[in-house]
C-alpha cells in the first residue's frame, strides 16, 4: 500500500512538471524564434527612492515583471508611479496597464492616466494612450492625443510635455480647450 503511494506522488509530481513546462510561456525554447530570454519573473514589485537629502523622491508599483538581462529590459503590468513632493505625502500619482522599463526611462501604454493628488491645483487628470517619462527629472511626453481634465474645464491636444516638478504642461499642436463659463459663484 506504501509502495502504491509513493509510486502515485512520484506520477503526479512527474505530470505537474512536464505540464509546467508545456504551458509556461518564459521557459527558454529554442525551437521558438521568439521565445523570452528571462532572467527574472515576478508577481509584484514596490520600489522606493529617496532623493540625496534622504526623504522619499518617488515610489513605483507593479504588477507581472519580466526582466531580460541581455536587453536590460524590465516588462511590467499594472504600473503605478507615485511622484512625492516631500517625504508626507504624494502629489502625483500616474497608472498605466503595461510598461517597458529601460534605465531612467519608462514607455506606458494602454490606459495611461497622471492623476494630480493636490486637490487645490487646476489640472486634476491628464489621460492619454502612450506616454514616456524620465523618472529621475520627473517628466512625461506624448506625441499622442492627450485630454487634460481639471475644474470646470476640458483640453485636448497632441505632443504634450508634462513637468511634474514644476507643474507645468506644455502643447505642441490641436490644442481645444472646452471650459464651463458658469462655474464662478458670487
Amino acid at each position: 500500500m506504501l509502495f502504491k503511494k509513493i509510486i502515485f506522488i512520484i506520477f503526479i509530481i512527474f505530470i505537474t512538471f512536464y505540464l509546467f513546462k508545456i504551458f509556461n510561456p518564459f521557459l527558454k525554447n529554442k525551437n521558438n524564434k521568439n521565445y523570452y530570454n528571462v532572467n527574472h519573473i515576478s508577481k509584484k514589485m514596490n520600489h522606493y527612492y529617496y532623493n540625496e537629502k534622504g526623504k522619499l523622491d518617488y515610489q513605483i508599483i507593479s504588477g507581472n515583471i519580466v526582466y531580460n538581462e541581455k536587453n536590460k529590459i524590465t516588462l511590467c503590468s499594472d504600473i503605478i508611479i507615485l511622484y512625492y513632493e516631500n517625504q508626507d505625502f504624494a502629489i502625483w500619482k500616474i497608472k498605466a496597464k503595461n510598461a517597458k522599463i529601460k534605465k531612467d526611462t519608462i514607455f506606458l501604454y494602454n490606459k495611461v492616466t497622471a492623476y494630480n493628488l493636490n486637490k487645490k491645483n487646476l489640472v486634476q487628470k491628464i489621460l492619454m494612450h502612450c506616454a514616456i517619462i524620465n523618472i529621475s527629472k520627473k517628466s512625461l511626453s506624448s506625441n499622442e492625443e492627450i485630454i487634460i481634465i481639471g475644474k470646470n474645464f476640458k483640453i485636448t491636444g497632441k505632443n504634450i510635455k508634462v513637468n511634474f516638478k514644476k507643474n507645468i504642461i506644455e502643447y505642441m499642436e490641436d490644442t481645444k480647450l472646452y471650459y464651463n463659463l458658469f462655474f464662478f459663484k458670487q
